[in-house]
């Protein structure tokens, strides 16, 4: 009822906009009586030739239309037609008004085959299924200040039409049902339509015009079907309830600062209906408010089917009923850009997303704003959603309620950076979710989870992965995860300097990964997490195993107070050739049984190394493992030390054991285990072992028993201090490589320090050496250092090489530099040297020598520009060249002279 109201208000107005109407009744051309009909008036057809003159067809006031030049007034309202064909001309509606003949299918006014034609101020009013106005291969068109109400096309711009302009127009679309067939370019299409143009038209522009449409579910209508190329579509208002709001089937569109208010079942703006390639679409600053009425089916603001950049565009879409799936902005198959839209979206629906992308590749997501509200849990609801490879998704922010995915994409090389997700809803929510993507990047996003039940931050699924800089905070009441990888075949994981923190939830894990193949490796370094259950890294399924990888530098903090727990800081299963180095556990109560720092379980040929493990019932259990290396580990506060079951060939030494509530260390099951290294380096410290050192030199004179079957033989006096070497370089070396090699072991970095671990316990000396690089080198290369019972320090004496440049003044000139010639080309010399006195030499043929010494200090770069100056003998004054010129030329002219007469004389 509300959406008649409009239609009629709309006509009513145009009926409004006719000055001194007086209704009369009349006959049109076949005989018909038409009632009401304004007056003066004229029934049928006018043509206005391209010769100027003005032909009727029909009856009534036949001067209806006066002509003055080139301008054509219409001075009441007609019942018919207007075929117009006059160029350079101009046809002013006056205000009055049109209404359509009774032959469907037949446009109200035509303009065809003319150039540089204005109509202004008119009002046309065509039923019974026909069509506003229609223009037609022409050329250069003003149309303005328009009132066009239809049935089926308010406004056609035909075939060969270019350059024309529309302007402060109204266009209301009236007709509720299709009947009949509409033939745009070279399509059929079973649809109504508002104004259209066809794909051989161009250079259109709309400008401040209003578009109303009324529509029901047997419709399928548009406001503005464009299938012009070179169009721009700017300041336009679209209301009413319609299919589609604006469809573009051409290249080179611009759409900007156009507002959409209204029902629209399909889409606010669609690009590329006939699904042919186009290029250059730019849909920006444009506002769209879309409501819903029970005739929508699947409602989206904007979507696109070829390259485009849509940008800037503000989009709100409160959606009362539950049509299914909902869209914010939907890109598909092209190459596209979608940067800075606001999205405001509220609906009942469970399948509702802001941005979606199914392409092939270099799709890119920046700035937006999406702000989403479902009263019903998503199942298939997304912030953003990106199918195709290399898509980047960077600076969006996301506020989610109830939403199934804040950010997913597939494929390979994508990259979601910088990202804020929000996120408060009832059940299970992943913010940013990988399904299978290969060589993609995750990085430096912030991610706050309010869900209830089931939240995930980061969940990766496929290889060489990387995930860093993440902030994570989740605070959900079960099951709340940070960052879960499934991998499902070789590949890296990547996951550094990730900061994740849980509230208070019933089962946590802050970093899983899963890796049934082989040959997958992980780099699990430099992340903070405070949680429950800490770092859970299942490397492989069943018998398959990880290589290669790395767990180093993270810090993990377990607040659990639940008895009893499952808490395990750092858990590794099927883990060989691989490091776990420099983390920090910790736990808050040693009470509490199932509590651990380390869970090891099959276990192969791993260095783990200086770890502090505090505050857990058990500090580490090891089982079903062999060849691995503990050295340098603090094990410190726990009730149990060690639970050693199946381990076999393991080595401990430079480990702390430190405040154990229970002394015995559980060990079954295990042979050729070693609690030390040989004499110097020694073994462990105990806090309970009473030996003595009658020699000081910070060894046990007798073993300490650590259980039955397994005995320290140098057990340390002292806890282990952890020295290091360390070798810094000059802060500017940042980003270069440089090489240190220290006992033997050589390490490359880019960072301005590089460290070693210092084994022995007693005095040694140490032998290091180090390189040149590309930008620095060195003035001593190798040193010998000693270890005195603390770290070591060598400052690395890197210098920056420096540089001697020249512009010379002459050609054909020899430089040397401290007595070696170097290159000269196109008058300039570059030269790199170390920091010293440098001695300059520039000869030239005629000039005089430059000779100069420098001092260049390391990192100079010494620009020398000698101004070579003539020598004195050779100056060059064009006055006495110029007369030795003409002297020259004077004796040989009179020398001449003198041999011609003599050969005259008898």
């Amino acid at each position: 009822m509300k959406v008649q109201s409009i239609a009629a208000f709309a006509v009513f107005l145009i009926f409004l906009s006719a000055p001194f109407l007086v209704f009369v009744s009349t006959t049109d051309s076949n005989g018909a009586t038409i009632a009401n009909l304004p007056s003066p008036s004229f029934a049928g057809t006018v043509n206005i030739w391209a010769n100027g003159v003005v032909n009727y067809s029909g009856s009534g006031n036949t001067g209806i239309v006066s002509q003055s030049g080139n301008t054509y007034t219409l001075n009441g309202n007609l019942y018919g037609n207007i075929n117009f064909f006059r160029n350079n001309s101009v046809f002013d509606g006056n205000g009055f008004s049109i209404f359509n003949g009774s032959h469907p299918e037949e446009f109200t006014f035509n303009l065809t085959h003319t150039h540089n034609v204005e109509v202004k101020n008119l009002a046309v009013n065509a039923s019974y299924n026909q069509g506003g106005v229609y223009v037609a291969n022409s050329t250069y068109i003003d149309l303005s200040n328009l009132n066009i109400s239809a049935s089926v096309i308010s406004l056609d711009l035909g075939v060969n039409t270019s350059h024309v302009n529309v302007s402060g127009s109204n266009f209301s679309m009236n007709q509720k049902s299709v009947d009949n067939y509409t033939i745009i370019g070279s399509g059929l299409i079973t649809t109504n339509h508002g104004p259209t143009l066809t794909n051989s038209t161009s250079y259109v522009s709309f400008t401040d015009d209003h578009v109303y449409g009324i529509s029901n579910s047997s419709a399928l209508f548009s406001e503005l079907f464009v299938n012009s190329n070179h169009t721009v579509i700017s300041g336009l208002h679209m209301s009413g309830g319609t299919t589609f709001g604006i469809i573009l089937n051409s290249s080179n569109i611009l759409v900007t600062n156009n507002s959409l208010t209204g029902h629209f079942s399909y889409y606010g703006i669609l690009s590329n209906f006939g699904f042919s390639y186009q290029n250059n679409i730019t849909i920006s600053d444009n506002l769209l408010n879309l409501s819903t009425d029970s005739y929508n089916i699947s409602p989206t603001a904007i979507s696109t089917y070829s390259k485009a950049s849509i940008q800037n565009n503000r989009i709100y879409m409160n959606l009362s009923v539950t049509p299914i799936p909902i869209s914010g902005i939907n890109v598909n198959q092209y190459p596209s850009q979608v940067d800075n839209n606001t999205l405001l979206m509220n609906s009942a629906s469970n399948e509702i997303s802001g941005i979606t992308y199914y392409g092939v590749s270099n799709f890119t997501a920046y700035g937006n704003y999406i702000e989403i509200n479902q009263t019903e849990n998503g199942t298939f609801s997304y912030g953003i959603e990106a199918y195709g490879g290399n898509a980047t998704l960077s600076h969006n922010s996301l506020y989610l309620k109830n939403v199934y995915t804040g950010i997913s994409t597939s494929d390979s090389k994508s990259i979601s950076t910088y990202n804020k997700i929000v996120d408060s809803g009832n059940s299970k929510f992943t913010a940013i979710n990988f399904p299978y993507p290969q060589n993609s990047v995750v990085n430096h996003n912030n991610i706050q989870i309010n869900t209830v039940n089931n939240a995930y931050a980061i969940t990766p699924n496929g290889g060489n992965i990387t995930i860093s800089n993440n902030a994570i905070e989740v605070s959900s009441q079960i099951n709340a995860n940070g960052i879960i990888s499934h991998a499902p075949g070789n590949g890296s994981l990547n996951a550094t300097g990730n900061s994740i923190t849980f509230g208070k939830s019933t089962q946590e894990y802050g970093i899983v990964s899963y890796a049934p193949l082989s040959n997958f490796t992980q780099n699990i370094s430099q992340n903070v997490l405070n949680l429950i259950n800490g770092i859970n890294i299942v490397a492989g399924i069943g018998i398959n195993n990880a290589n290669n990888s790395i767990v180093s530098g993270n810090y993990i903090h377990g607040t659990t107070s639940l008895s009893p727990s499952t808490f395990e800081a750092l858990q590794v299963s099927n883990f060989q050739n691989s490091s776990i180095s420099n983390n920090v556990l910790l736990g808050n109560n040693s009470n509490i049984p199932g509590t651990m720092g380390f869970n090891f379980k099959a276990m192969y040929n791993t260095s783990v190394e200086n770890n502090s493990i505090s505050e857990f019932n058990y500090s580490m259990i090891l089982l079903d493992s062999s060849h691995n290396v503990f050295l340098g580990n603090y094990f410190n506060n726990s009730y149990y030390g060690l639970n050693l079951n199946r381990a076999n060939y393991t080595d401990f030494y430079h480990n702390d054991f430190i405040n154990y509530k229970n002394k015995t260390l559980s060990i079954s099951q295990s042979s050729n285990d070693q609690f030390n290294s040989t004499f110097p380096i020694g073994g462990n410290y105990w806090q309970s072992y009473t030996g003595t050192d009658g020699n000081n030199d910070g060894i046990g004179d007798t073993p300490f028993t650590v259980n039955g079957t397994f005995i320290d033989q140098y057990p340390l006096m002292k806890p282990w201090t952890r020295p290091q070497a360390i070798f810094y370089a000059p802060a500017g070396i940042n980003g270069t490589q440089w090489n240190v090699t220290f006992n033997g072991q050589t390490v490359q970095s880019t960072n301005d320090t590089i460290s070693f671990n210092i084994l022995n316990g007693t005095y040694q000396q140490y032998n290091y050496s180090y390189y040149n690089n590309s930008l620095y080198y060195l003035s001593d290369f190798k040193g010998t250092t000693e270890y005195s019972g603390n770290s070591i320090s060598v400052n690395v004496p890197y210098l920056h090489y420096s540089y001697i440049t020249g512009q010379l003044n002459v050609s054909n000139v020899t430089v040397f530099v401290n007595g070696k010639q170097i290159v000269v080309s196109s008058g300039a010399f570059n030269l790199t040297v170390t920091a010293g006195n440098y001695t300059v030499v520039v000869k030239a043929t005629g000039y005089d020598t430059f000779n100069h010494t420098y001092n260049v200090t390391p990192g100079e770069t010494l620009r020398i520009n000698p101004a070579l100056a003539r020598i004195p003998g050779n100056a060059f004054n064009p006055m006495l060249e110029y007369a030795a010129a003409a002297v020259a030329v004077v004796a040989v002219l009179a020398g001449t002279v003198l041999f011609l007469r003599g050969r005259k004389k008898p």
